[in-house]
């Protein structure tokens, strides 16, 4: 972890190559680029989570008067996630296939869907060894609520699989359902209304290894609720097992 300024500047000072930073709707969004060197920065790329070109449109309109010149957005004028993941394949190609850049990714504001379609392509185009992410942790989340209704977004659009990502569901076999708890709650209790499976996971951030102690006492009341709410579902639900996991360590 940097801590921001200081330690973001003196880690990144000789870097060279692309600096591509997620748009999204609160101030985390340009932590990163204001206070990056950008001395050897070869270039500045936005991207932008489709649907959302109106709700952060000053967050665009602010990354472009930080970058001055040289900088481009990607997705500002998508319609659907095919058509950002279409652009941002086109603009990482040249980068990757042109070039010997290095990448300089800040994930803070992109949607988890985009980001797994951001991993995919640069897996498909080679340049994940020469790739770095990096995301803005938030002190609070739903500062406006209660603890106890704490969340990051609200409605249920639609559940499905993530676009390139879709797994294989055999009518013939029982679902097995894995389940990460953060502070999407209702999110969470939906897919299991949908999917209805036979047994799950449920995942809860170790205390050691999360962001936070107030971040893992607020997941961990989820934790209870979600257990509690898999339990009480009356379609036939066999095991309902639980598991940790890091919040600040792929390994």
């Amino acid at each position: 972890m940097y801590k921001i300024p200081n330690q973001l500047h003196d880690e990144f000072s000789d870097f060279t190559g692309v600096l591509l930073i997620g748009l999204g709707f609160d101030q985390r969004c340009l932590t990163v680029l204001s206070n990056f060197p950008r001395k050897g920065t070869e270039e500045v790329i936005g991207i932008s989570n489709v649907g959302w070109s109106e709700q952060n449109k000053q967050n665009i309109e602010k990354f472009r008067e930080l970058v001055n010149s040289n900088n481009s957005v990607v997705g500002q004028d998508a319609k659907n996630i095919i058509e950002v993941a279409d652009e941002l394949s086109l603009k990482l190609a040249a980068i990757i296939t042109d070039s010997s850049a290095e990448l300089l990714i800040d994930i803070t504001s992109l949607s988890h869907e985009l980001l797994v379609l951001l991993l995919g392509i640069l897996h498909e185009l080679g340049g994940l060894k020469r790739t770095t992410l990096m995301y803005v942790g938030a002190t609070a989340y739903s500062t406006n609520t209660e603890s106890n209704s704490m969340w990051l977004s609200r409605g249920i659009k639609d559940v499905r699989s993530i676009l390139g990502f879709p797994g294989t569901m055999l009518p013939s076999k029982k679902l097995h359902l894995i389940i990460l708890i953060g502070f999407e709650v209702e999110r969470a209790s939906e897919v299991i209304l949908r999917y209805e499976p036979s047994s799950m996971s449920i995942g809860l951030g170790a205390k050691g290894q999360s962001i936070s102690d107030s971040h893992q006492s607020k997941n961990k009341e989820f934790f209870d609720g979600i257990t509690e709410f898999a339990s009480s579902q009356d379609y036939g639900t066999d095991e309902v097992f639980h598991f940790s996991f890091s919040c600040i360590s792929h390994r």
